[in-house]
């Protein structure tokens, strides 16, 4: 089907990477196989490193379902993850572009969420 032949065209096939882009990309990959909201239940749900909890909280901001939730993250992953909601939100949006145009622009975005996490974790081998 369609969203098979989407998804397939994602980078990062079947390969699990740390981090907070890691979370992101697992999220991307939930919400456009599943559904936003299935991924913002996974969301809510994320423990780990701040890093990762930022970008789960990130992950909430962008689609507007952080309400009530506050309670579930630390402070301080609530500012990281504000701060990088810019950042994310355009990996987002450029993920709804990879069954036309390639992983590309998606990989791009990527690099960019990295950067702005300034993590240390890598982006794995494509």
């Amino acid at each position: 089907n369609s969203i098979q032949k989407t998804l397939s065209k994602f980078p990062w096939q079947d390969i699990e990477f740390n981090g907070p882009c890691g979370i992101a990309h697992a999220l991307v990959m939930l919400a456009r196989s599943e559904s936003v909201g299935v991924s913002c239940a996974y969301a809510t749900k994320i423990r780990g490193s701040l890093e990762e909890e930022a970008i789960a909280w990130s992950w909430l901001l962008i689609h507007k379902k952080q309400s009530g939730k506050d309670w579930k993250f630390n402070p301080s992953a609530r500012d990281l993850g504000g701060d990088w909601s810019v950042s994310l939100e355009r990996l987002w949006d450029e993920s709804g572009n990879v069954g036309e145009e390639g992983p590309e622009g998606y990989i791009s975005k990527m690099n960019e969420l990295q950067k702005t996490t300034g993590t240390q974790h890598k982006l794995p081998e494509l």
